[in-house]
Order: structure tokens, then sequence, then C-alpha cells
């Protein structure tokens, strides 16, 4: 133990500190001594799983960090929960991070739902106003990554009308112009039913 006192092999606590001199193999978790390297059930190096799983905790704790910066919020959780949920000493600084960073993720994913809930109250009443270039802008505003398929639907939907309502001004400026009048009063009625 840390305390550098020697002991029989037959305890199981130390005489000096009180400590256990046992541990659970980390990878097949039968119990050994503390003092051996290798496990005597699986044959596991002890140091070499544990220089192991601080390395795969670490590049995870980055790939965490990566989709959180492209707003991955889920993904990001997800592949923190084994990191949070491992409970080795050894890890500890690592599990530490790995909880700050969930812990900012979800702040973070929070404050984004707020936003995206409100544009979309401020874009549901641009469309009730017939306001489409003000409600597209508002969908917009809602980051790639966080739009759901509905959210992409409406936006489709509202650059679909759009279109319709700049192409039918154009076609009636252009039947006004050429005084064409077959066709215009249906043009006209279609426009109206667009953008009264």
């Amino acid at each position: 133990p840390a305390c550098n006192t020697s002991n029989d092999e037959g305890r199981k606590f130390c005489r000096g500190c009180g400590k256990s001199l046992q541990l659970q193999c980390l990878q097949c978790k039968v119990t050994m001594p503390v003092w051996e390297v290798f496990c005597g059930a699986c044959g596991t190096n002890q140091q070499e799983f544990q220089q192991s799983l601080q390395s795969r905790f670490d590049g995870i704790v980055q790939q965490a960090e990566q989709q959180f910066s492209e707003l991955k919020f889920w993904t990001a959780l997800d592949l923190l929960a084994p990191v949070i949920e491992c409970d080795h000493e050894f890890v500890a600084e690592t599990i530490k991070r790995a909880k700050t960073l969930a812990a900012r993720i979800t702040a973070e994913q929070q404050q984004q739902q707020q936003l995206i809930d409100q544009s979309q109250q401020l874009a549901a009443q641009y469309r009730q106003d017939y306001e489409f270039v003000k409600a597209l802008r508002e969908l917009n505003k809602i980051p790639q990554p966080l739009q759901t398929r509905a959210i992409k639907e409406q936006v489709k939907e509202i650059q679909q009308v759009c279109s319709e309502v700049h192409t039918l001004r154009s076609q009636i400026k252009d039947a006004i112009q050429k005084r064409q009048m077959q066709g215009l009063l249906a043009l006209t009625t279609r426009y109206l039913e667009l953008h009264p």
C-alpha cells in the first residue's frame, strides 16, 4: 500500500494504514492482491489495462467535445456515458472532465431548445400574417444540426410558397403590361390565396 508497510500475504487489510490489500482485476473482476501486476485468473496486466483505459477515456472526451462543437448534443452525451459511469480512481480526473463537459452540453442544449421554440413561435406568427420571408428568416436562425425533419419541411414549404408568390407576381405584372386578360383572374386569385 501507499504507506509502504510490509504485510503478510494472508492479510486483507494493511496493518499500518488499514487500507485494503485486495482489488478487483480491471478485466475479469476477480479479487487479487494489490501488489500483483498480472491477474492470476485472466492474465491481464493491470498497469497496461489502466493506461489503455485512460487513453480510451481521453479519446472519448475529445470526441464528445468535437460532437458538442458541432451541436450534436445527444451523440456527445452518449459518448460520455461510459466515462461518467466508471468508478475507477485512476481515471478520476478524466471522469471529472467528462461530468463537467456533460453539464455544459446539457446547459447549452436547453438554451438552444429555448431559442428553437422561440424561433418556431415567431415563424408561426409570421406565417399567419403571410410574412413568409420573415418566417423563413426565423426558421433559418436555427442551426442546421438542430433542425428537425419537421422544421426542414416547414422551411421547404415556405420556400415553395415564396417562390410561387414571386412567380405569380411576375406573371401578373407581365400580363398587365401586355394587356393579356385571359388567365389573369386565376393568377390573381391564387396570388391572393397565398399573399392576401
